[in-house]
């Protein structure tokens, strides 16, 4: 979504070159200069080391969702072989 917006913006831009002057609303590229302003930079150190601690601790989230998904499937699998084995024996007698 954010990177829809960022386009959207910039077509906007580029399509505001080939307008004259008399056309342009200031308000709205101030708005836009003041949004690029606030955006960090990227090109820094402590960007990508802030960059790769989050994208390891999302990729750690998303290992431990997958390891607690197949535990519960392996779960579910023991508990219906337990609820089949008690059923057999059931009978047996």
């Amino acid at each position: 979504m954010l990177h829809t917006r960022i386009k959207l913006l910039h077509q906007y831009l580029l399509d505001a070159k080939n307008v004259s002057e008399d056309e342009l609303d200031h308000d709205i590229l101030r708005q836009i200069a003041s949004l690029c302003n606030r955006l960090p930079t990227i090109d820094g150190a402590e960007f990508n080391q802030e960059f790769l601690t989050e994208y390891n601790d999302v990729l750690l989230t998303s290992y431990l969702a997958t390891i607690t998904k197949g535990t519960n499937c392996i779960n579910e699998l023991v508990d219906k072989f337990n609820l089949a084995s008690s059923t057999g024996k059931s009978n047996r007698r």
